[in-house]
């Protein structure tokens, strides 16, 4: 009993951690990745929520330990398939972030060769 509640408050920062990157990242657009790693925290959540209840509603029901083996399985499903959502999202947004930050050095180096370019036209017609 003292195991599932303890859970639940272990999962809480994780839980708040990933919904406050979720919110952030959702003013930059809302793509693929976003959305995987949205359902993936609500799965999450969801999981990590059922989980405490029907453990502390299965044991006061008793309903035995095959229903109550059953429907904690379900529960603690959708926490680790939110979890593999959420994942895949992350690496989708990892790489996307990847290619725009190689895409933007490469503009940088390319405007650096421009204005060197430009500064030596310039002191050749003033020469």
């Amino acid at each position: 009993m003292f195991g599932a509640g303890l859970g639940f408050f272990l999962a809480l920062p994780i839980l708040i951690a990933q919904w406050l990157g979720v919110i952030g990242l959702a003013k930059s657009g809302r793509n693929g990745a976003w959305w995987c790693m949205a359902v993936g925290t609500g799965l999450t959540t969801i999981g990590s929520i059922l989980t405490p209840i029907v453990y502390f509603s299965l044991m006061r029901n008793s309903g035995g330990f095959e229903k109550m083996a059953i429907y904690l399985s379900i529960a603690g499903g959708f926490s680790g398939l939110g979890s593999l959502v959420f994942v895949v999202g992350f690496a989708i947004f990892g790489m996307k972030s990847r290619r725009v930050h190689e895409r933007v050095e490469e503009l940088e180096s390319v405007l650096a060769a421009q204005s060197e370019q430009l500064s030596r036209q310039d002191s050749a017609r003033g020469s």
